[in-house]
């Protein structure tokens, strides 16, 4: 939908969010900070500077293999394996003692059929409390 590849919020020179605005699933991009939206499958989030209060930020990203659509729960566990993998190396720290947590997008079934398959890492805060500095700075 033109809902996922919508941006209207305002970046700088590097694609950094410094104004607030609309941002399509299709269009975030590592570095991003936004709250997290109530709904299950979710097509644009409100993006916001990373020094604002916020709920997530996308620290990585990595594409799944091809092939067939493996089912809902194979594409979970493949996309929170993968942000596991890559969570210290992003972080600087070892998960289990993080105060941060995991939370990936990955694509749809729909999205798988019209060649989606890139997970992005996204942190949120262990306990749900607002996330208030960029993780990557």
């Amino acid at each position: 939908s033109s809902e996922s590849t919508t941006d209207e919020s305002t970046r700088d020179d590097v694609g950094s969010i410094v104004e607030s605005g609309d941002v399509g699933v299709f269009v975030l991009t590592v570095g991003d900070c936004f709250d997290k939206s109530p709904a299950e499958e979710i097509s644009s989030v409100v993006g916001m500077p990373c020094t604002e209060p916020h709920d997530v930020q996308v620290v990585d990203r990595f594409y799944l293999e091809e092939g067939d659509w493996p089912g809902l729960e194979a594409v979970q566990e493949s996309a929170a394996l993968g942000c596991l993998d890559r969570f210290e190396g992003v972080t600087g720290e070892a998960y289990e003692t993080s105060a941060l947590d995991v939370a990936p997008l990955y694509p749809t079934e729909d999205g798988w059929g019209s060649g989606d398959r890139e997970v992005l890492c996204a942190l949120v805060s262990y306990n749900g409390s607002k996330l208030t500095v960029d993780l990557l700075a």
